[in-house]
């Protein structure tokens, strides 16, 4: 059991990209300076915890199972950044800078930063009940006025997600029966890991609903766009009111090229990380052969992830401190499949 704290200071770190945007704006970004920038706190624990829970013979034959489990439980706080307590993160998309992520003094570092969203603009009175960026029509993303003023733009940016776990945990388990003299010893183990309550940005999904530029590949979701159909009195509605998915637009920073929690996803997996079997044989059949141990073996590595995640791994490579949990199109994890055959002589 470790309880820690740590503290790292003068983190070299991109400073924060020279402006920020609303939808229907700009989403091009002034490319910032790297900086000796601030500090980061860590404060958590580490449980490791090594059991032997049956220890006996089983039809004459000593069978033993044991447990390994690990629990890891951490909180980073930004204690200082000496650019005005705010810092950005980047990534790229279509040439673009997408500022995702946000760390500021006082929060988790690498926090997603957009705008929330509910659903789809049905129609014009729907339209009409806020003011919006030049463009915006029936059809397109519905922007939620976060601050409540009756208008939405940049103010409305928020914190939208977290890609910092509640916890991270493994738990093992390994089973032998035998006996390595008379009956072999077969031998099985089992291993698992998770995380639970991290979010990630799925980049590549807002790639593929961009539907900004011709001839690009995009996801079949599209097909179920806002259909928009126009009234005799001139105003307007989607035809097929249940969809999420926009109209399609090649106006910039409209829609689905918007930084929103509609891209947010629960990152939480439980993955069965590898399974091995082997057997071991009996030393009365190896001294025949002139062998001091002949061992077979088989194992499958990332057998199965358990996640409600749509991306191809929840699993997100972290880049920096400040730019985790963002997925575009990170490779998926192979499949393994090994067989092994050992000989000591």
């Amino acid at each position: 059991f470790d309880v820690y704290l740590k503290r790292n200071i003068d983190l070299i770190l991109d400073g924060t990209p020279g402006s920020t945007v609303a939808p229907n704006g700009n989403d091009f970004y002034t490319k910032p300076s790297v900086e000796n920038t601030g500090s980061i706190e860590n404060t958590g624990f580490d449980i490791t915890l090594n059991t032997i829970n049956v220890d006996r013979k089983i039809a004459g034959l000593p069978f033993q199972w044991g447990t390994d489990i690990n629990f890891s439980m951490v909180r980073n706080k930004v204690i200082d950044l000496n650019n005005g307590g705010e810092i950005a993160g980047r990534f790229y998309a279509k040439s673009a800078q997408r500022y995702i992520c946000i760390s500021r003094e006082g929060d988790a570092p690498g926090l997603f930063y957009g705008y929330k969203t509910d659903g789809v603009i049905q129609n014009t009175a729907q339209l009409n009940e806020k003011t919006r960026a030049t463009g915006t029509r029936v059809g397109d993303l519905n922007f939620v006025d976060v601050d409540g003023n009756g208008t939405i733009d940049e103010n409305d940016m928020t914190i939208i997600g977290d890609p910092n776990p509640d916890f991270t945990f493994g738990l093992g388990n390994s089973l032998t029966l035998g006996n390595p003299k008379t009956n072999g010893v077969w031998s099985l183990s089992i291993f698992f890991s998770g995380s639970y309550g991290n979010d990630v940005f799925n980049l590549l999904r807002m790639s593929l609903d961009g539907m900004d530029e011709a001839g690009l590949n995009y996801s079949k979701d599209v097909l179920d766009y806002a259909v928009v159909k126009t009234n005799e009195d001139g105003t307007q509605y989607v035809e097929n009111a249940g969809t999420d998915m926009p109209r399609p637009t090649t106006e910039a920073g409209q829609n689905c090229t918007v930084v929103s929690d509609r891209y947010v996803e629960d990152g939480s997996f439980l993955r069965l990380q590898n399974v091995a079997l082997s057997y071991t044989f009996p030393t009365k059949w190896t001294e025949k052969m002139h062998l001091s141990n002949l061992k077979l073996s088989a194992n499958v590595q990332n057998v199965y992830t358990f996640t409600s995640y749509t991306g191809y791994n929840p699993e997100v490579a972290c880049t920096s401190p400040i730019q985790q949990g963002v997925d575009f199109a990170s490779y998926p994890s192979p499949r393994m499949f090994v067989f092994g055959l050992s000989l000591d002589f």
